[in-house]
């Protein structure tokens, strides 16, 4: 297993919390649900489902995207990230959702430049879970700052923001789509 496996496992199975008024129950929440999950575990799952219901004297089709395969599969880590992500974050109150004041010093210090911050809730995705996004370059490499949704109301439940490395194309062109490919998580629906 690569170490980006490893760190979006870890991320899948991160306890976000309870709060009364969420809706999680008593094990209903994604990190809860996601609990003795391997890197493993995680490969042999299908990449993508599809779901046929018949509806309105149609069919509907509802496909769900496995999202620890659609993020293993488009970030990677480069030395950066696993400094930062080494990093205790002990306090939100960073430029970015989900890193720490001292993370946002660390960021700005390695020549980082925050870009805009997205939500897949936001719109219609097909991914399984909730993530919500930092667009982050730095020398013309693009980054994001990641964070995965584990509770049950997507106002609240995130992991802290890790920085990933989106995974290198074969041009400077196609690497921008697919850093843009974090816009379209709605185009897969």
């Amino acid at each position: 297993m690569t170490a980006t496996n490893n760190l979006i496992c870890e991320m899948l199975t991160e306890n976000t919390g309870k709060h009364f008024l969420d809706s999680g129950g008593a094990n209903g929440r994604n990190w809860q649900r996601n609990q003795g999950l391997t890197p493993e575990v995680l490969d042999s799952l299908p990449s993508a489902t599809l779901e046929i219901s018949e509806w309105n004297g149609g069919y509907e089709l509802i496909p769900t995207i496995n999202l620890y395969h659609f993020l293993t599969q488009q970030l990677c880590l480069d030395a950066l990230c696993e400094e930062f992500n080494s990093a205790p974050v002990e306090d939100w109150d960073g430029p970015a959702y989900g890193v720490s004041e001292a993370g946002g010093d660390w960021l700005t210090a390695n020549g980082f430049e925050l870009g805009n911050t997205h939500n897949s809730c936001n719109w219609e995705s097909s991914l399984s879970q909730v993530i919500q996004w930092t667009e982050v370059t730095r020398d013309g490499e693009d980054y994001i700052l990641l964070q995965i949704h584990g509770g049950a109301d997507v106002r609240g439940g995130y992991t802290d923001a890790r920085l990933f490395l989106v995974a290198a194309t074969t041009s400077s062109e196609s690497t921008r789509a697919a850093a843009s490919a974090w816009r379209l998580t709605q185009a897969t629906s």
